[in-house]
């Protein structure tokens, strides 16, 4: 029987060990290994556990962050990405506008077409901005990959979020320019879903990794302009 417990270690041990960050694997090859004189030192071990546990998700002063240690898949958990979200927004106006068209006078005006072309124009600049940040930082604008740099230069100095602001400025102005009023009305789900689902889990997200860095940042620069 003993033969066999060891035996049961030796093969079990290995691949507990590796279990978040070898505490519980470590704590469970004992209990494999557990004799009836062993109560006390199973508490004492038990308890050193938890605290070590615990000292792994404090607060690291010196570097001004978080260890995310508690989170199995390290982004941000957005419900879907967002250029889907504004996707969505925007075919959803075009379905409304052909079945259901919306006739604004004003819409018809040259110089709203124009404030659409601005809004279109101002959308691309401030995406290639963004994104150029980004890839020199070494960081990606997937909300799906980890946050490797907090990007608080560019474009991120004006806004916190503005690859969002370029896809709400896109929605914006291809409703002037096709004079589709639906799109502007689709837009407020949008947001709300951006808000929600998105924006307020990054944050979240960033404040965990990055911790008092992003809160400065985050009372530095505003959430939209």
């Amino acid at each position: 029987m003993g033969k066999a417990v060891l035996h049961k270690a030796k093969v079990v041990g290995p691949a507990l060990w590796a279990d978040h960050d070898g505490i519980h694997g470590t704590f469970l090859l004992r209990l494999i290994l557990f004799k009836p004189t062993d109560v006390s030192k199973l508490f004492l071990f038990g308890e050193k556990m938890m605290r070590e546990s615990q000292s792994s998700l404090m607060y690291d002063s010196k570097r001004g962050c978080c260890p995310v240690t508690s989170r199995r898949v390290d982004n941000a958990g957005v419900i879907m990405p967002p250029p889907l979200i504004y996707g969505g927004g925007i075919v959803l106006g075009a379905v409304l506008e052909w079945t259901m068209p919306m006739r604004v006078q004003f819409l018809q005006n040259p110089l709203f077409r124009g404030l659409g072309l601005i809004l279109l124009l101002g959308s691309a600049v401030v995406s290639l901005w963004a994104l150029r940040v980004l890839s020199a930082l070494g960081t990606s604008a997937d909300p799906s990959q980890p946050t490797l740099v907090l990007a608080d230069s560019g474009p991120f100095a004006l806004s916190r979020n503005p690859l969002y602001l370029a896809l709400t400025w896109l929605q914006l102005g291809l409703g002037l320019v096709l004079a589709w009023p639906w799109l502007w009305i689709t837009l407020v789900p949008v947001l709300w879903l951006m808000t929600h689902g998105v924006i307020d889990r990054e944050e979240q997200y960033l404040e965990d990794k990055f911790g008092l860095k992003y809160l400065n940042y985050k009372a530095r620069v505003r959430r939209w302009i």
